[in-house]
């Protein structure tokens, strides 16, 4: 898809910052929730422990107290009981008995008394506990915000660094557009977009002389223009240099070649030289390769297509941040 060479500079130069470190805090996050969430379920669990623990207490509570009143029941009836044998005399048989049921009652309420030790003792161990699970689940509830807030944070320096960047692209973008604008208007470049690779496409004629593989002065213009351009803009980017061809063949040695191959690669070579020699471009970035007449992007059945076929590309991949 074609589009101007201001806007798709800065579309293709634009990619997000520190996806990977945003996903890794999300996850981090995620896992915190699943912690907070198994701490809440654990407080819910002892929080109903609790709760059927005050009931027993209770309970236990109620049935001490009725022991107790039934022990001093029993224990004045034993005083009258005593008073009465100590003035009719007789009645062991039922002394005895009022003393067997006291003494029972009293095993009944020490071990009462027992248990309400131990459930108090449970009681308190169960709100330690509880009150542990409350401090673990405040601490995670605390990194959890605080994973959050850093995550925003980040999001918001990537925002920043993005609209920065976007400034300083489209800076660039416009003075590569102002130094090919001509050839633009003219319809004998093109810029083209395919994910983040930029290709720029250049016709055969504003550099070379029919079936010539020599940059011509005209060409060495052009290619002065292409090699500022591509300089100034920023980052360590690799540029493939393609020659292309339509599917006249070369009948003969012309030039010093023989074929739509070498013909190709001879333009491409030429091409990655002067913009090293000439351009001051990092050898180490630039490749040249020739395709002959096998990627044609119009059929060859005209002088249009023919023409539009003969071409040399320049594919610039985005620059490494």
């Amino acid at each position: 898809m074609k589009r101007s060479l201001s806007a798709v500079l800065c579309a293709v130069l634009l990619s997000a910052c520190g996806g990977a470190q945003i996903k890794k805090q999300q996850a981090a996050i995620s896992q915190l929730e699943t912690q907070s969430g198994e701490l809440k379920s654990k407080l819910s669990e002892r929080e109903t422990r609790i709760a059927a623990l005050e009931s027993q207490a209770a309970d236990l509570e109620n049935k001490l107290k009725s022991s107790q009143e039934q022990a001093e029941s029993l224990e004045k009836s034993n005083a009258d009981l005593s008073s009465t044998i100590a003035k009719q005399g007789g009645l062991g048989n039922r002394v005895k008995e009022v003393v067997a049921e006291k003494d029972e009652l009293g095993r009944k309420l020490h071990a009462l008394r027992k248990d309400k030790l131990a459930l108090q003792a449970a009681l308190r161990k169960s709100l330690a506990q509880t009150a542990a699970v409350q401090e673990q689940l405040d601490a995670l509830s605390q990194k959890t915000e605080q994973d959050r807030t850093r995550r925003l944070d980040e999001e918001t320096r990537q925002d920043r660094e993005r609209t920065a960047w976007e400034a300083k692209v489209q800076e660039e973008a416009d003075a590569l557009a102002q130094e090919l604008a001509e050839e633009l208007k003219a319809a004998k470049a093109s810029l083209e977009r395919s994910g983040e690779t930029l290709s720029l496409t250049i016709s055969d004629e504003l550099v070379f002389e029919p079936r010539g593989a020599k940059v011509t002065t005209p060409g060495t213009a052009v290619l002065d223009r292409i090699g500022a351009a591509l300089h100034n803009l920023r980052g360590k980017r690799q540029i493939r240099i393609e020659g292309h061809s339509d599917n006249t063949p070369i009948k003969g040695l012309i030039g010093g070649v023989t074929s739509l191959w070498d013909l190709t690669v001879s333009r491409a070579t030429a091409v990655v030289r002067y913009l090293h020699e000439h351009g001051g471009l990092d050898p180490r970035f630039l490749t040249a390769s020739g395709y002959g007449e096998f990627r044609p992007v119009k059929p060859n059945d005209s002088p249009e297509g023919k023409a539009a076929n003969r071409r040399i590309v320049l594919v610039i991949e985005p620059p490494s941040r």
